[in-house]
């Protein structure tokens, strides 16, 4: 499409460096669009990731258990260096929230889609940072594992400790995939002891 303006315009003649720029320009004009679900960010370059999971419990106490984290119930800490989430909207397929980074630095905006499933609940979930970064050290996965997981993961738990599988894809080159990660060893003590 690019390429057929250019040659329309007259302009199709450009050196090779050109046309890869114009490629690589389309290719982020691609991806950026290609994931509906995710929030966006106003960072021109910065850190995504995306999971897939299917947990064994309804919809309604998937999140259940998410809101419970968000919320603080029963004095759950954020195991992923104590950030602080802030729900932002809620309804029976959506669950969308922000996460402030421990160190009160950094905002991160996710997104969940729920579907109830013979099986249980499918859940489909977008982090992304909303600052530049490139590589973020696992932390948009976390921003989203650490909401269901469950003992399976060595997570702190409110009220249901919760069987699932899950996948990570659909994240941009420098997010993580580090699950090891998402609880950090002083945290899970506390809930632990």
């Amino acid at each position: 499409l690019i390429r057929l303006k250019l040659h329309a315009t007259g302009l199709g003649r450009e050196t090779p460096q050109h046309q890869a720029s114009m490629l690589a320009v389309a290719m982020i004009l691609f991806v950026a669009t290609a994931s509906a679900d995710c929030p966006g960010s106003r960072a021109m370059l910065h850190a995504k990731q995306q999971v897939h999971v299917e947990v064994s419990a309804s919809c309604a106490d998937v999140q259940q258990e998410m809101l419970e984290r968000i919320s603080g119930v029963k004095g759950w800490v954020d195991p992923h260096n104590a950030g602080t989430y802030t729900l932002l909207e809620h309804s029976a397929d959506v669950l969308k929230a922000k996460r402030l980074t421990g160190n009160k630095r950094y905002t991160d905006l996710l997104n969940f889609a729920f579907e109830d499933t013979a099986q249980g609940c499918s859940l489909q979930g977008c982090s992304e940072s909303q600052s530049f970064s490139v590589g973020d050290f696992s932390t948009n996965l976390c921003n989203l594992h650490n909401l269901y997981c469950g003992s399976q993961d060595g997570c702190p738990v409110v009220s249901k400790d919760l069987k699932y599988t899950e996948s990570i894809s659909g994240g941009s080159a420098g997010a993580g995939k580090d699950k090891s990660k998402c609880v950090v060893s002083s945290i899970r003590s506390l809930f632990l002891n």
